[in-house]
């Protein structure tokens, strides 16, 4: 969909306008519903999310300023889904793979906070689970070719890899809502 339309369907929206509603939701709902199960894994809490997602569209149209539909319609899933998490997963010890999966995707120098606490994360690990870590994930190097470069049997890297990703998640996981939090907030 390109600028031009959504600004149409915008201003038919602020005017009431239901077809341009509609037209939203059948322009944009299957992508954000693709993009928010990516990160859930979860068919209810997806439908939930992009319910939500959908209701606050239209109930604050006269008051809320979009100047690109498209990037905040997927912020306003992520604004969800991590306000979901932080409301009922708070306590939890670990990242969700969704969840870790998504920040390993999306890390770049936009978000140096979060750059910089995985770094010290990584800095945390003993050497050799950390060189193991950063071969796996990093150079995507296979089990069998860690084994063989490190001289070390492929049980041993599986078990180290395993292990460098509880230590990491534990670590993030104690500020990384913070970071996302301020992110979604200010995007």
């Amino acid at each position: 969909m390109n600028k031009v339309n959504d600004s149409f369907l915008l201003d038919r929206l602020k005017e009431n306008d239901h077809k341009a509603f509609n037209r939203i939701y059948d322009l944009y709902w299957e992508k954000l519903f693709a993009f928010c199960y990516k990160l859930t894994g979860s068919n209810e809490l997806t439908h939930e999310i992009i319910q939500i997602i959908f209701v606050q569209l239209w109930e604050k149209r006269h008051e809320t300023e979009i100047s690109n539909l498209k990037s905040y319609l997927f912020q306003s899933v992520k604004y969800q889904f991590f306000s979901y998490y932080k409301k009922n997963k708070i306590h939890s010890n670990t990242l969700p793979a969704e969840l870790e999966s998504y920040l390993m995707e999306n890390l770049n120098e936009d978000h140096p906070e979060i750059l910089n606490t995985l770094n010290k994360a990584l800095e945390q690990l003993p050497q050799k689970r950390k060189e193991i870590l950063l071969l796996s994930k990093y150079q995507n190097m296979s089990v069998q070719e860690i084994s063989e470069s490190l001289n070390i049997s492929p049980q041993t890297v599986r078990n180290q890899v395993s292990k460098a990703l509880i230590q990491l998640r534990e670590v993030l996981c104690q500020g990384v809502f913070l970071f996302v939090y301020l992110e979604l907030t200010f995007w």
